[in-house]
């Protein structure tokens, strides 16, 4: 089996799994960086800040990811971009608002409803692009 193409089997390198996690991660941080930017927060320790800051989503999409097949078992969805990212906008559906109240919890901010608004929205679309970007490339080096 050629391990630089994703089989249409539901078992794929492992490297693809890890890639996808690291992109997801990179994603939520990315997030945390824009966010802090654009209010104008600055810190002592920039990494730590937007560690801190994407913590709860890293967490939430950590534990709700897997079990929602976005990686492992769930790669047969990487032959249908639609079925891939159906599983990606409804494990954001899933693991945002945890991280929202995992966001309420420990950092003791009060709820605000265009952040919510603005974060669901803009993580999904952020992570939509980012897995469509990788589907495409995979599926082109597989051809």
């Amino acid at each position: 089996m050629n391990t630089t193409t994703l089989p249409r089997s539901n078992t794929a390198p492992v490297w693809h799994y890890v890639l996808l996690a690291v992109g997801d991660a990179l994603v939520l941080l990315a997030f945390a960086v824009i966010g802090r930017a654009s209010h104008s927060l600055t810190a002592e320790n920039p990494l730590v800040a937007t560690l801190l800051t994407a913590s709860p989503f890293l967490a939430t999409w950590a534990v709700v990811a897997p079990p929602m097949f976005v990686y492992g078992r769930g790669a047969q969805a990487l032959n249908s971009p639609g079925r891939w990212l159906a599983h990606t906008a409804l494990t954001w559906l899933v693991a945002g608002p945890l991280g929202l109240a995992l966001r309420l919890a420990l950092f003791r901010r009060p709820f605000i409803l265009t952040f919510a608004l603005v974060t669901m929205a803009t993580v999904w679309l952020m992570m939509l692009v980012w897995r469509g970007i990788y589907w495409l490339v995979v599926k082109r080096l597989a051809a």
